[in-house]
């Protein structure tokens, strides 16, 4: 009997401007940010003298484990701060089933050159991969981020999620939030709305409304929750 070859496809920040052609690429992030209404890249840029975002924040991390006391608690505020100033921004990139039928090669790629089974480790913040293939009817939030689940949504039908997507950086569709019983421990899980999934989610909005955005800010240091850490695991074995 033949048996289908699985893939795994890594996909970077060029997959979203291919579709959106304003959207950064990674060495161009710093100043777009630097640009917007109270960022804190000025700051950042002018501190460490570079535009380099992973330069910048490699050594605010490195900083901040040799700081103490006030300094600390202000280099923990410009890391907060840059973290939302991503969520904030790669939030913006949102596709429509409408916008993917006018991509016509884009559309046959999603439906036909990713075969079920097939994994994607994503290094990208926002949802505009997920959200294609939820399009074309390929992605569906039962599996669809691996091992991360919305428990909100374990009683309702969808079907297995054709293709897996890993998102090792974090997401603008995931939040980390404390347990109710347990608020000193936090987990992550993701949020499930139409404006992340027009079509799966399109009768849907479940989410993590107590949570903050969970993102693994572009440095060289890289602090993974748990979750995030198995995701790793998996794009390893």
């Amino acid at each position: 009997m033949f048996q289908q070859h699985m893939n795994t496809y890594i996909v970077g920040s060029g997959f979203t401007k291919s579709i959106f052609p304003s959207a950064p690429l990674n060495n161009e992030l710093m100043e777009l940010l630097a640009n917007k209404p109270d960022s804190v890249s000025p700051v950042l840029m002018k501190r460490y003298k570079t535009t380099d975002i992973e330069v910048a924040l490699t050594k605010l991390h490195l900083d901040l484990i040799s700081s103490c006391c006030y300094e600390k608690k202000r280099l923990q505020n410009y890391l907060h701060k840059i973290k939302n100033e991503l969520g904030n921004h790669f939030r913006s990139y949102k596709v429509t089933p409408k916008l993917i039928e006018q991509l016509p090669r884009l559309c046959e790629f999603m439906r036909s050159t990713i075969n079920d089974g097939d994994v994607i480790v994503s290094l990208n913040y926002d949802c505009v991969f997920e959200g294609a293939l939820d399009c074309v009817g390929r992605w569906s939030p039962n599996g669809g981020y691996g091992i991360f689940k919305n428990p909100l949504i374990d009683n309702h039908k969808f079907k297995k999620s054709a293709v897996t997507v890993l998102k090792i950086h974090g997401s603008t569709s995931f939040k980390i939030a404390p347990y109710v019983n347990k608020p000193s421990n936090k987990a992550v899980s993701f949020v499930f709305n139409a404006d992340y999934f027009p079509c799966s989610a399109k009768h849907f909005n479940y989410g993590m409304g107590m949570g903050e955005t969970y993102l693994i800010e572009p440095s060289y240091v890289k602090l993974p929750t748990v979750e995030i850490a198995y995701l790793m695991i998996d794009c390893s074995c």
